[in-house]
């Protein structure tokens, strides 16, 4: 893990600044800061667009490792997809319960092949390496799955549905920007919708499976969870 060789960098250079992206990092130096996403708000808006695009009403979730991070991204597409549609159903599997399970493509894959198979028609899968075994697959099945952490829309054209990104660059970028001019901080800070950490991505890939209607949903979902409206629930404390 990152925190021990942190936490040893942090007590040995006092007066330089660590930024850990996407890591928790006990509050123990002052010149440690930990940026965390609110993971639970991205997935509950494609867990939106799920819901609403499914035609089954039944929608899928596929984790990499099990654990309160995946449990996260989990929580918040299950209350997304039910926002959308109430009788929403969503199955959900995991890769597996070690860190193998993030590069794990096949597995992934027959757990998608398998999910398709009993009725589910989109698949979310923040898994890693593992998620491009649940895009193939839904290629393969000629059903629809949703990417993560990057955009993935351009690997299965028409099949992807849309893509959960992080936007790491900005939580980098902010970091710099707030060590130079003065005013970083340390202890844990939560990036979500609010702070642009998180958003779906739309794209000449995906623009097509998109309608009007969801787009003005998922904009409506934003709005309320920016105005705190709507409360994305959580696995992990945020």
């Amino acid at each position: 893990g990152v925190i021990v060789p942190v936490l040893a960098m942090a007590e040995r250079y006092p007066h330089t600044q660590f930024t850990v992206i996407d890591g928790l990092v006990p509050p123990l130096f002052p010149n440690v800061q930990s940026v965390l996403f609110k993971d639970n708000e991205g997935a509950f808006l494609v867990g939106l667009i799920a819901g609403k695009i499914s035609n089954s009403g039944r929608v899928g979730f596929i984790g990499g490792m099990d654990g309160p991070l995946i449990q996260n991204f989990a929580i918040g597409y299950a209350q997304g997809a039910k926002y959308a549609n109430a009788r929403a159903e969503v199955s959900t599997d995991m890769v597996g319960k070690s860190a193998a399970a993030w590069n794990n493509p096949d597995e992934a894959r027959r757990l998608a092949i398998k999910q398709y198979n009993n009725g589910v028609d989109v698949i979310f899968a923040p898994a890693g390496g593992s998620s491009v075994g649940v895009l193939a697959a839904a290629n393969q099945a000629h059903k629809y799955a949703i990417g993560v952490d990057s955009n993935q829309n351009g690997l299965y054209p028409g099949r992807v549905l849309t893509s959960l990104v992080k936007r790491v660059d900005l939580a980098v970028y902010d970091a710099l920007k707030q060590s130079r001019e003065g005013n970083w901080s340390a202890g844990i800070k939560y990036l979500g919708i609010r702070e642009g950490a998180l958003d779906y991505a739309v794209d000449e890939h995906n623009r097509g499976l998109l309608s009007e209607s969801v787009i003005e949903d998922v904009a409506n979902a934003k709005e309320r969870i920016i105005n705190g409206i709507i409360t994305v629930n959580s696995f992990t404390q945020n």
